[in-house]
C-alpha cells in the first residue's frame, strides 16, 4: 500500500527526529529526517514533501531562516514548528512567515497525528464531517462563512473543511479588506484569526463595534495560543466563541452550528 504522505523532520537532536519519524512511519507515512536547515533545503530541492516538521532553535541556520527559504522553494508545503521553549519569541515570527502551527517539546504524539490527519487533503476527504445544507422552501441554501486569516495554507485547509460540511466558505487573506468583504458577501458567520500583521482580529472586532456594524453576524476567533485572558477578551469584544489552533474539524463545525443557532434564536 503506498504511503499516505511524505513528511520531513528537521531537528538537530537526531534521536528526537528519528523517534518522531518512526511514529509517522508506523502510521503509514513516508518520513525522513535532516539534522540542519541546509540539509533540509537540499532534500526539498530534489523532491517535494507534504509536511515539514521544523525545529525553531538550530545552529547555523535557525528554524525561521529555514522556513523562509522553504516557502520560497516549496510554497505549498505545510510547515509545522517545534520548540522546547515555553515562551519562544520566534514562534510568532514563524507564524507570520507562513508556518501552519507549532508544538512544544516534548510533543504529544496523539495530537501531532490528529493534526496531520486533519490537514492533509486525502484524510480530510475521508474524515471530514459531511453535513447537509439547510432547506429554504424547496431550495437548498448554503450558509456563507467568511474566513479571515493571513496564513494562506490555513485558509485553503479550512475552506476545504467547510465545503465538505455543506457551507459556502469565503476566504480572505488581507484583514484590511474585512468591511468591504462583509458588505459585498453578507456572510452568515465570520471566522477570524487574532494574530494578523496588518490588522488583528481584536482590531476588527473593535472597529465593527465602534461603528455599530454587523452586530448580528456571529464571529468565531482563532488563535494558536490557548490563553484564558484572550478568551475572555474575545467574548467581551463581541465574539461568540474562541477556538485554539490546531483544532479538530468536527469541533469547528459543531461550534459554527451552535453560533448560527444562537444567532437565529436572538433574531426570533
Amino acid at each position: 500500500m503506498p504511503a499516505k504522505a511524505k513528511i520531513l523532520v528537521v531537528d538537530d537532536e537526531t534521536l528526537f527526529a528519528s523517534s518522531l519519524a518512526d511514529i509517522f512511519k508506523s502510521r503509514g507515512y513516508a518520513a525522513i529526517i535532516a539534522d540542519n536547515g541546509k540539509d533540509a533545503l537540499s532534500i526539498l530541492k530534489k523532491r517535494p514533501f507534504d509536511i515539514v516538521f521544523l525545529d525553531v532553535r538550530m545552529p547555523d541556520m535557525d528554524g525561521l531562516q529555514t522556513l523562509k527559504k522553504i516557502k520560497k522553494l516549496r510554497s505549498q508545503c505545510i510547515v509545522i514548528m517545534l520548540t522546547a521553549f515555553s515562551f519562544d519569541v520566534h514562534i510568532k515570527d514563524c507564524l507570520k512567515e507562513g508556518a501552519y502551527t507549532y508544538f512544544y517539546k516534548p510533543i504529544d504524539p496523539k495530537k501531532v497525528l490528529e493534526t496531520i490527519e486533519n490537514i492533509l487533503p486525502e484524510n480530510k476527504r475521508s474524515r471530514s464531517k459531511k453535513l447537509s445544507p439547510e432547506k429554504k422552501g424547496n431550495q437548498m441554501t448554503k450558509k456563507k462563512i467568511l474566513i479571515i486569516d493571513d496564513n494562506k495554507n490555513f485558509l485553503t485547509s479550512t475552506e476545504d473543511i467547510l465545503q465538505k460540511a455543506g457551507f459556502e466558505p469565503i476566504p480572505l487573506s488581507d484583514p484590511t479588506k474585512t468591511e468591504d468583504y462583509i458588505k459585498k458577501t453578507r456572510p452568515d458567520l465570520i471566522i477570524m484569526d487574532i494574530f494578523m500583521p496588518k490588522r488583528s482580529g481584536f482590531n476588527i472586532l473593535e472597529d465593527l463595534a465602534e461603528k455599530n456594524l454587523y452586530r448580528d453576524i456571529p464571529k468565531i476567533m482563532l488563535t494558536v495560543l490557548d490563553d484564558s485572558n484572550e478568551r475572555l477578551a474575545a467574548r467581551a469584544s463581541g465574539a461568540c466563541e474562541y477556538i485554539s489552533k490546531p483544532f479538530n474539524p468536527g469541533l469547528l463545525i459543531d461550534t459554527i452550528h451552535q453560533c448560527l443557532k444562537n444567532a437565529k434564536y436572538r433574531k426570533s
